[in-house]
C-alpha cells in the first residue's frame, strides 16, 4: 500500500472456573468465577516508519458477560464485579522526536 502498512490483531483469552474467595465459617459461601473465553480483535493502518496510526479496536466481541470478583458479605448478601462489555473504539498515535538514523 504505498508508504502504509496493515496489521491484523486477534487474540482468544480462556480462563477456566476459580475459587475467588474462601468462607472461614461454611464452604456454601464460597465464591468461584466461572469460565469465560474473551474475543478481541484490531485493525491497524501505519506508515511504513510507524511515524503514526490509526487503529479499530473491538474487545469481547460475544459479549459476554462475566464475574472479575465475587464475595459473600457475612452470609446476608453477594457483592460482585463485572467485566466490561463488548467494546470498539478507535486509537491514533505518533512518534515524536527525531529517529537515530
Amino acid at each position: 500500500m504505498g508508504n502504509h502498512k496493515v496489521l491484523l490483531n486477534g487474540n482468544v483469552n480462556y480462563v477456566g472456573r476459580n475459587l475467588f474467595t474462601q468462607s472461614i465459617d461454611t464452604p456454601v459461601d464460597n465464591t468461584y468465577l466461572n469460565a469465560r473465553t474473551l474475543l478481541n480483535a484490531s485493525i491497524t493502518v501505519a506508515q511504513i516508519d510507524d511515524k503514526y496510526y490509526a487503529r479499530l479496536i473491538a474487545q469481547n466481541l460475544t459479549d459476554r458477560r462475566y464475574k472479575t470478583a465475587s464475595q459473600v458479605v457475612g452470609g446476608l448478601w453477594q457483592n460482585s464485579n463485572y467485566g466490561p462489555p463488548r467494546y470498539f473504539g478507535v486509537e491514533i498515535g505518533f512518534k515524536l522526536g527525531r529517529d537515530a538514523s
